[in-house]
Order: structure tokens, then C-alpha cells, then sequence
């Protein structure tokens, strides 16, 4: 997290601390909340702004978001305070032809959903023609979180 503040223009290691800050809190309870602490959710959602056209950066971190949200209701709050939800949809919509930022984006905001106070925040940034095209587009990848969400948002 430290190295992502101090090196907030380096795409590269932006999606290398991404993508191990997924593997540090999958199926660990206590590491989602460490990285929370310790300002990974917010360092993730800031590389995700700086490095908007970078697909393996919107990637990764999506991958982060995922695996920080699962389980987690704090993290799944403060993903949404920190901004999450509107850097999520961007990925969406600037990297529409990227099958993994579509699913891990879907997953996350799937994730996220879980949270009632979250789904005010999504239907805010109007993400249903976006869930329908990463449905339509992938759907082996996209379709049941799409599906799901779309319900959910109304």
C-alpha cells in the first residue's frame, strides 16, 4: 500500500500490488481488514482513477475489490465511501472489450450489492446498459452477477 502512494505513475506495479492484495485477502478475514486499515482500498481506487486506460491496471484491482468485498460488510461500505462503485463503472465503460475487467467489474459490483445501502450509490451512476452489454458480450463470464444486479437495481 505505501509503495502504490509513492509510486502512483507506475501502471506496472500498480497492477502487481493489485493483483496481490487480492491474493493476500482471499478466504482471509483478517487480512481484508488489515488491508482495509491500512488504506488498501482507497490506494486501489486511486490507482484505478490515475490509470483509467490501463485495462491489466482496471483488471487487477477489480480482482482486488472482489476479493476485499466477499464476505466482508465494513470493506463492502467503504469500497462504496471510497469511491469504488463510480471507478467501477468507469472500467466499464472505457474497456468495454476486455472480457476480465467486464467480469471481475460485474463481480464487483455484485459483491457490493450485498450491501443495501450501496445500491442508491449504483443506480446513481446507471450501470444497466453497461451490465446488459458485458451480458450480451460475455455472457459465460458476465451474465448471472449482470442478470442479478440488473433485478436488483430495478
Amino acid at each position: 500500500v505505501t509503495a502504490m502512494r509513492r509510486h502512483e505513475e507506475s501502471e506496472r506495479l500498480h497492477v502487481e500490488a493489485c493483483a496481490a492484495l487480492a491474493n493476500l485477502a482471499f478466504n482471509n478475514k483478517n487480512n481484508k481488514t488489515a488491508i482495509a486499515k491500512a488504506g488498501g482500498i482507497d490506494a486501489v481506487v486511486t490507482a484505478m482513477r490515475r490509470h483509467k486506460e490501463s485495462a491489466a491496471v482496471q483488471e487487477h484491482a477489480c480482482g482486488a475489490l472482489v476479493t476485499l468485498a466477499y464476505g466482508n460488510d465494513d470493506n463492502q461500505t467503504a469500497i462504496a465511501k471510497e469511491g469504488g462503485i463510480e471507478a467501477v463503472v468507469l472500467a466499464m465503460r472505457r474497456h468495454e472489450d476486455s472480457a476480465w475487467v467486464q467480469k471481475l467489474a460485474c463481480a464487483v459490483l455484485y459483491n457490493l450489492s450485498v450491501a443495501s445501502s450501496n445500491l442508491p450509490i449504483m443506480r446513481k451512476e446507471q450501470p444497466r446498459q453497461l451490465l446488459e452489454a458485458a451480458k450480451a458480450r460475455f455472457p459465460s463470464e458476465c451474465s448471472y452477477d449482470a442478470s442479478v444486479l440488473i433485478n436488483k437495481l430495478g
